[in-house]
């Protein structure tokens, strides 16, 4: 199964709740972040607390060994370079503070 954060926080629910209740069957989860401030309303940027950074703490805590994308629905005015570049950023300050590596 794929678990995307955005969905749940869109809906309300508690994101670690989610990762807890759906972990067996989690296989796959894409990091990208409902913002419902701008118009292009997802992104991830590795900021403690957010809820992508909750949904990896909860999964690391659980064992996790599936697979992690990032998913962006950039600004078309900006480059998209640029967006996944902010992404990947936000993804390595999670590894490197869990001491994650990539394969």
């Amino acid at each position: 199964m794929n678990f995307d954060c955005s969905h749940f926080v869109r809906a309300g629910m508690d994101v670690a709740a989610a990762v807890r209740a759906l972990f067996p069957k989690i296989s796959h989860v894409h990091c990208k972040e409902y913002l419902p401030e701008t118009a292009y309303s997802t992104r991830y940027t590795g900021e403690a607390g957010s809820p992508c950074d909750i949904m990896l703490d909860t999964l690391c805590e659980l064992g996790f060994n599936g697979v992690v994308s990032a998913e962006t629905l950039a600004d078309p005015s900006v480059d998209p370079q640029v967006a996944a570049a902010e992404i990947m950023a936000g993804i390595n300050k999670w590894k490197e503070r869990y001491k994650v590596r990539a394969v």
